[in-house]
């Protein structure tokens, strides 16, 4: 994910990140987010222990999004978990 030329790389190992556990810090700053063939994740800014797929939750695969305005949610990005889609787990 990219913030103005700052960047960092989320585990696809199916554990919820909060941006505020990397630097730089890029909570509620993400502006685009490339995401490789076989993961998909889902951005929300609530609890990791509650990752919930509602409107509040952006599910988003390969190649990812060249833009986080597109969707409304570049100012609203607090926490991310991704996963390998050709892991024989379901996901989330």
């Amino acid at each position: 994910m990219y913030y103005e030329g700052d960047s960092v790389q989320i585990p696809a190992n199916y554990g919820c990140y909060s941006l505020s556990q990397f630097q730089p810090d890029l909570t509620d700053k993400v502006s685009s987010i490339q995401i490789p063939d076989g993961v998909r994740c889902y951005l929300t800014h609530w609890e990791c222990e509650s990752i919930m797929v509602d409107q509040d939750t952006k599910i988003v695969d390969a190649p990812g999004l060249s833009s986080l305005y597109n969707i409304n949610f570049n100012d609203q990005l607090e926490k991310i978990a991704c996963y390998n889609t050709n892991d024989p787990q379901d996901g989330f």
